[in-house]
């Protein structure tokens, strides 16, 4: 199958959502490609999708063409549940471990000119996992032993649930801003991370 090239908006913005590619189960980095995939929608928990009883560590894969990587690139996720792994071009960029917040990290370093691969190793402890009451969430899996048996509303749940991005800008990004309201003492306040320097 052949990957497109993207083709960021006049914002330098690349939605990755859409159809990934999915493997329930675990597996080392450079075991994927040798692996069965099977596709899978981004945002979206791969219960919803049919994979209701899988728990434990599932990976997801996104291929990208880019035609000139040069620059400042950051790939964004809106939230994935619950321990994320991302992987670029088998290089891991960054890990997470909030199902609830999105985050981000630079991976100008981590593209190159043509095919690239984006993975993330996702990980929904079972409840029987010690990791699992460490982890922030909801009801769901609190009480699945009170509750009425599969399906219910109480399941734990994984997957890249939110959107996820990559977009490419210049040496300088605006990350947060606040501005109090104060009409007599007005402040604004930034917080602008310098993205490091491409060799």
């Amino acid at each position: 199958m052949s990957v497109p090239t993207i083709r960021p908006d006049e914002h330098g913005f690349v939605s990755l959502d859409g159809r990934w590619d999915f493997h329930p189960g675990d597996l080392a980095p450079y075991e994927l490609e040798r692996q069965e995939w099977v596709p899978l929608e981004v945002p979206g928990l791969w219960e919803a999708q049919g994979f209701l009883d899988l728990d434990g560590v599932a990976w997801y894969r996104r291929q990208v063409r880019i035609d000139e990587p040069r620059g400042f690139w950051t790939l964004a996720f809106g939230a994935v549940m619950d321990i994320a792994q991302v992987y670029v071009n088998g290089d891991l960029a960054v890990e997470n471990d909030n199902a609830f917040t999105p985050f981000s990290t630079d991976v100008s370093r981590l593209l190159r000119p043509g095919l690239n691969t984006i993975a993330v190793r996702v990980t929904d402890p079972p409840l029987s996992d010690p990791e699992h009451i460490r982890l922030a969430h909801g009801k769901q899996g609190w009480a699945n032993h009170v509750f009425p048996s599969r399906p219910s509303l109480y399941l734990t749940y994984g997957g890249i649930w939110q959107p996820v991005s990559l977009q490419r800008h210049g040496p300088v990004v605006v990350e947060d801003v606040f501005v109090n309201g104060d009409p007599d003492d007005l402040q604004c306040r930034s917080i602008c991370p310098i993205a490091p320097t491409r060799s």
